[in-house]
């Protein structure tokens, strides 16, 4: 059975990026190279080509963004810069965007901190326009409280919320079934 996505080589780092296959032909008549790096915050590596002297965006060309115009926010639902799979890209706003943009949780859990005033109880909070911070409680497990910033990420972010952590399951970790 095919696949609906392409792997593209890019020309730097060694890596690849994913498009549709409806996009295929169009993307590999052009040299697509790799920018940006992980780091501490967790930054997206994205695809790139140079035209006319200035940086294309792969997310803007296959969402026909002219280059030069006013740039129109492009979000990778999954949070990994290299799928350029349409299904992967919504256009979205500047603000919407940033919500998005988090520092690597170094437990796991985005939002959850072991509370050390307090005897075996973890602490969730969540960020509300990249600003306000609100206290959803304190958990007796990381996991509980994990849960509890899952659900309030899905009502105050709605779709724009990051991918939940699958009722308390630590990031990078695979799905149940």
């Amino acid at each position: 059975m095919e696949s609906d996505y392409v792997e593209i080589p890019l020309r730097t780092q060694g890596l690849v990026t994913l498009v549709s296959r409806q996009d295929s032909d169009r993307v590999s008549r052009h040299v697509w190279y790799a920018s940006g790096k992980l780091g501490k915050t967790g930054r997206l590596r994205y695809a790139h080509r140079a035209i006319n002297g200035k940086s294309q965006f792969l997310h803007h060309f296959i969402l026909e963004i002219e280059t030069g115009s006013i740039k129109r926010p492009v979000d990778h639902i999954d949070g990994n810069g290299l799928n350029n799979t349409r299904e992967n890209l919504r256009i979205t706003t500047q603000s919407s965007n940033c919500q998005r943009t988090f520092p690597k949780p170094t437990n796991g859990f985005q939002g959850i901190q072991k509370q050390h005033s307090l005897v075996n109880k973890w602490v969730a909070c969540i960020r509300i326009g990249g600003k306000n911070k609100r206290y959803l409680g304190s958990f007796s497990t990381p996991e509980e409280a994990a849960t509890e910033y899952d659900l309030a990420a899905l009502k105050i972010h709605g779709s724009l919320a990051k991918k939940p952590t699958s009722c308390g399951q630590k990031s990078g970790e695979a799905g149940r079934g």
